[in-house]
């Protein structure tokens, strides 16, 4: 009797089904939202050449978010230590985001370039570094950093457990009195 592939057990496949659903929410998102921000940035070169850029955009952000996420995915399986899951999947994922996204803007002929490009890149690297940290983190939870960096990605910059700020003192209206 043969071993099971790992690829193949039913546990690895809901767990790509569910990469699948993430990975399709999260690229509508991307499109809608960066193919919109080339929009505005070209706008000033005119309707078509920023209709142009955003739907050059839109598409390259659908697909590459799509590509970028299962990249990390496909990694990050294969990376046995925490920092190897977060690196190597983060600067791959980046790397082929960059270079795609510059490509296609050049061979479309994107009037604003970088300020089409340069947003979406930063986004790109912050987002594999997220995703990338998500995983690693799933795989070795003992990790307090990799447990921080989501929470900041989370918008949760407090340590778990530790005491809340104190509130900020109450503004006065102008012109009155401190008692």
């Amino acid at each position: 009797m043969q071993p099971s592939d790992p690829e193949t057990t039913p546990t690895t496949r809901t767990s790509w089904r569910r990469a699948a659903a993430r990975i399709a929410a999260i690229s509508g998102w991307s499109l809608l939202f960066w193919g919109s921000w080339a929009f505005a940035a070209n706008l000033s070169h005119g309707v078509d050449a920023a209709a142009r850029a955003a739907l050059t955009q839109g598409a390259s952000s659908l697909t590459l978010t799509c590509l970028m996420t299962v990249l990390i995915e496909a990694l990050s399986r294969r990376c046995a230590g925490p920092w190897a899951k977060l690196a190597a999947p983060t600067l791959a994922a980046t790397l082929f985001h960059a270079s795609l996204t510059i490509g296609a803007h050049a061979l479309a002929g994107t009037p604003a370039l970088v300020a089409a490009v340069a947003p979406n890149i930063a986004a790109g690297l912050a987002y594999a570094l997220t995703y990338a940290a998500g995983l690693a983190l799933a795989a070795h939870p003992e990790l307090p950093i990799l447990q921080r960096l989501v929470r900041i990605s989370q918008g949760r910059r407090g340590r778990e457990g530790a005491p809340p700020r104190p509130a900020a003192p109450a503004l006065r209206p102008l012109g009155a009195a401190a008692r």
